[in-house]
């Protein structure tokens, strides 16, 4: 039974119930002695024993005292059960004890329940589960190895079971018992204690998921920050995720500054086309998680401070498709990496680009033009295999246009006659500005006929030439001197540089001789 204060009955199973209703009938006093002298003791189980020597009644229980004094519990004991109950085996007992979030329980020799002192604790109903077996609320489905506490032989020390709580959620039940035996030693049912520690495992079971998914993240970022030899940050990446996410694979693409997304990193091959899914898709702000039998694929835009960057891919078949809240909460996080990741690399074109290219045009700079295309002679003339065109290009009176119609046009003129230069060229070519109105052209394994037509359309651009040309004395015009290589020739880069730029010179010359 449970006591108050005021010698109230708070919880009693069946026998304590009649044991107070024939003492309060018949011998008052001895209950009145009973739950003062319970509220006597310290803070472990004590021994009370009351008696009305009159009426032949001798009662002896364990007392221990509750909620910081404010209720006791007492069990009455044989001498045997007394000795058990205060038996180390019962220390976990006695630490459940110490909590105010518990309750109390015992079955009978058919293993049923028989007191339950606060039901509610799972949502049942007071008394709804009186004369059930426990099973009926076990969660058969989770592990619960070992004794049952229930129908205990032996003295059970926190041990946790797995039960269904009456909104149908599954609660966890700490508790620990004793068995109950008659003189004869028959099992007689068990007793003990208990508290409701679900939202305990709960906050267990989410602290262990936040710290698997940092241990999850803290990976893939290990691997782009030292990615090994053979493969760029990305790639690592991608090949982090699909060890250490629920993917078969995925696929890294960044947006260039036209919004088009290529790919830069793939592990894995994404065995069906999803361009039509990303345009209707992908700009929006939830990600995009699509079904195309048998496999599923969610797309993420990655971004960096909240502008977008690139998208990240992922995909699965089978097992590797059922994924639940936290897998997409992963997928989320690993997008902001690759968002990251992806604004680095854009920084890093970006510091490449200014070392490499001239700022105002976009086209490679002197030292990274006769760099490029040093390396290019010397593994070229090592296979005897180089052969190619060098064209140096000068405008003619472009001072003129910056004097008499402004730097600003002149910027104009010098961006005009770069892009039309771009046009020119084929993958293996080379197209720099020099500096100042100065410009060079690498063509790769082609014939001095093939370069004069190439050069043809912007040599003879009069209606560009007339644009800009302030004073028609001196005209606005280009000079081309072209030097031709072969590998047998054995010339440095220097050599080839004064030829070209000589030949301009005479082209040059010769025009103002024919002005």
């Amino acid at each position: 039974m449970v006591l108050d204060r005021n010698h109230k009955v708070l919880a009693a199973n069946f026998l304590a119930t009649r044991l107070i209703d024939n003492l309060l009938k018949n011998s008052p006093k001895v209950f009145k002695t009973l739950a003062t002298n319970a509220f006597g003791g310290g803070p472990d189980f004590d021994d009370i024993q009351v008696a009305d020597v009159k009426k032949n009644i001798s009662l002896k229980f364990t007392a221990k005292i509750l909620d910081n004094g404010q209720s006791v519990y007492l069990v009455q004991e044989s001498d045997t059960q007394s000795t058990e109950l205060k038996s180390p085996l019962l220390e976990g007992f006695k630490n459940l004890m110490d909590t105010s979030n518990n309750f109390f329980w015992e079955t009978n020799e058919k293993g049923y329940f028989s007191f339950i002192s606060e039901p509610n604790r799972f949502g049942y109903e007071s008394n709804k589960l009186l004369g059930k077996s426990p099973r009926e609320i076990m969660n058969l489905e989770a592990s619960n190895d070992g004794e049952l506490p229930f129908i205990t032989k032996i003295a059970l020390n926190n041990v946790e079971i797995n039960l269904i709580k009456a909104d149908g959620n599954v609660g966890v039940l700490l508790t620990s018992a004793i068995p109950f035996w008659t003189k004869n030693n028959q099992w007689n049912g068990a007793r003990g204690i208990g508290r409701d520690v679900t939202s305990d495992r709960q906050r267990d079971a989410e602290l262990s998921t936040a710290q698997n998914k940092e241990r999850i993240l803290q990976y893939i970022m290990g691997k782009i920050r030292e990615p090994d030899e053979q493969h760029s940050p990305l790639e690592s990446a991608t090949q982090a995720i699909t060890k250490t996410l629920a993917t078969d694979g995925c696929q890294i693409f960044k947006f260039d500054q036209h919004g088009n997304h290529q790919s830069i990193a793939v592990d894995g091959h994404l065995p069906f086309s999803i361009t039509k899914q990303l345009k209707q898709g992908i700009f929006k702000d939830a990600p995009l998680i699509s079904d195309n039998p048998p496999y599923r694929f969610a797309a993420y835009v990655t971004k960096y401070h909240n502008k977008a960057n690139g998208i990240l891919i992922l995909w699965g078949e089978g097992e590797s498709k059922k994924w639940g809240g936290e897998d997409l909460s992963l997928f989320q996080q690993t997008s902001h990496l690759i968002g990251i990741e992806l604004q680095h690399l854009y920084t890093q074109e970006r510091l490449e680009n200014l070392s490499t290219e001239d700022p105002l045009t976009g086209l490679l700079n002197r030292r990274t033009f006769t760099e490029i295309l040093e390396r290019k002679i010397k593994l070229q003339t090592e296979n005897h295999d180089f052969h190619g065109i060098l064209a140096y290009i000068d405008l003619d009176n472009f001072k003129l246009i910056n004097d008499q119609m402004g730097h600003q046009t002149g910027d104009e003129v010098l961006i005009i006659i770069s892009n039309q230069l771009k046009d020119l060229v084929n993958t293996n070519d080379l197209v720099a500005r020099l500096g100042g109105d100065e410009f060079a052209i690498w063509f790769d394994r082609i014939s001095a006929g093939d370069v004069e037509k190439v050069l043809s359309p912007i040599n003879q651009n009069q209606s560009l030439f007339s644009k800009f040309s302030p004073d028609p004395s001196r005209p606005f015009s280009l000079s081309i001197g072209k030097a031709e290589v072969k590998g047998s020739a054995n010339e440095t880069l220097s050599q080839i540089i004064a030829k070209a730029d000589a030949a301009m010179y005479v082209h040059k010359r010769s025009k103002k001789q024919n002005q």
